[in-house]
Formats: C-alpha cells, sequence, structure tokens
C-alpha cells in the first residue's frame, strides 16, 4: 500500500526551516560586509583607493564578484523557498479534489450507517 504522505516530503519540510535561516545569515553576513566596503571606500581618499586597488586588484575582483552574486541570490533565495506551513498547504490543496471529497463522504455515510445501525440494534435488544 502506498503510503499518503511520502516520508520524503516529511523530511523535506523538517529541513526547510534550516535552509532558510541559513540563507538569512548569508544575506546578513554579505549585506554588512557590503556595507562595509562601501562605508570604507567614502572614508578613504581616492589616491588610497587608486594604490590599493592597483596593488590588489587581481585579489579583490574575485571577492567582490562573489559579494555581488551571494547580495543578490540569497535573498531571492529567501523570497522563493516556501515556509513549512506553505508546503503543508500546498500539499493539502493538492490533495484536496471533487474525486476525494465525494470519496470521503461516501465513508462517512457507511460509516455513519453502520455506527447507526449498531446503537438501533443495541436498543432493541
Amino acid at each position: 500500500m502506498e503510503p499518503i504522505v511520502s516520508p520524503w516530503l516529511i523530511y523535506f519540510v523538517s529541513i526547510i526551516e534550516n535552509l532558510h535561516s541559513f540563507f538569512e545569515a548569508v544575506t546578513f553576513i554579505v549585506m554588512a560586509t557590503d556595507i562595509i566596503i562601501v562605508m570604507g571606500s567614502f572614508i578613504e581618499s581616492d589616491d588610497a583607493i587608486a594604490v590599493f586597488y592597483n596593488r590588489e586588484e587581481k585579489k579583490i575582483k574575485p571577492f567582490i564578484k562573489l559579494l555581488i552574486a551571494l547580495s543578490i541570490i540569497c535573498p531571492l533565495l529567501i523570497v522563493f523557498i516556501p515556509s513549512k506551513e506553505t508546503i503543508i498547504t500546498m500539499y493539502i490543496a493538492n490533495m484536496i479534489t471533487p474525486d476525494n471529497l465525494n470519496l470521503a463522504n461516501e465513508i462517512f455515510k457507511s460509516n455513519l450507517k453502520d455506527y447507526m445501525d449498531i446503537i438501533s440494534n443495541a436498543l432493541n435488544k
């Protein structure tokens, strides 16, 4: 018999909150680093920046590119990774179909009829 809820869905829902928190932390660190770099560039004179970039340009460029990429990607991941409640709601919405509702209604009616028969038989004895 096939399970009603996939064990993989339960696993995915349990780790999604940790994943979301991880990307929030990375975004915070990246944004703080971006702010520090921008403030540092405003504080230092143009000559000091030019000397610094000429000396360290090969070392700094990949780091700046990584910061720019993370500044764009991490907030987008935070926005588009659904919460635990959203995943559960989406799963339930996927399972609620007219056929499933009709089947549940028929099962409820048959069970209710069986219970009523049991009670009426007990009262008639």
